[in-house]
């Protein structure tokens, strides 16, 4: 009886993984929030067939600027490339992850200057990547 028992809890144990939605990420997260949309950013949504894209912009926005850095070095942690560039002579520095999620591959973009407080962070991929 035992044994049923168990082999029954992995069962569902495993039915479970294997149903269980993919993570959101981070920074998906933070452009689907509707306080994204205020006064001070401009933000672009794009819903198409074979395109999902999000972007917000801002200038002068130390918070929200904290708020993309903390979401996107999240998403660091489960990029599989990314690209980084740090110019002193530059204005603005950026970074660009790769993240694969539901076997799809998730492009993620933050450009920034800590001196004006610019942010402009951008998510794009397929729409199944999200499903």
């Amino acid at each position: 009886m035992k044994r049923i028992l168990a082999i029954t809890l992995l069962l569902v144990f495993a039915a479970g993984v294997c149903f269980a939605a993919s993570p959101r990420l981070a920074c998906q997260q933070l452009l689907e929030r509707k306080d994204i949309r205020t006064k001070g950013h401009d933000v672009i949504v794009v819903n198409s067939p074979g395109n999902y894209f999000r972007s917000v912009e801002a200038e002068s926005d130390a918070k929200l600027l904290k708020e993309v850095r903390k979401a996107f070095e999240q998403d660091r942690k489960l990029a599989f490339n990314s690209v980084d560039r740090f110019d002193g002579s530059e204005e603005q520095e950026y970074s660009i992850l790769n993240v694969k999620q539901n076997g799809y591959v998730v492009n993620i973009g933050f450009y920034w200057n800590d001196e004006t407080g610019y942010v402009r962070l951008f998510i794009q991929a397929d729409p199944a990547a999200f499903k």
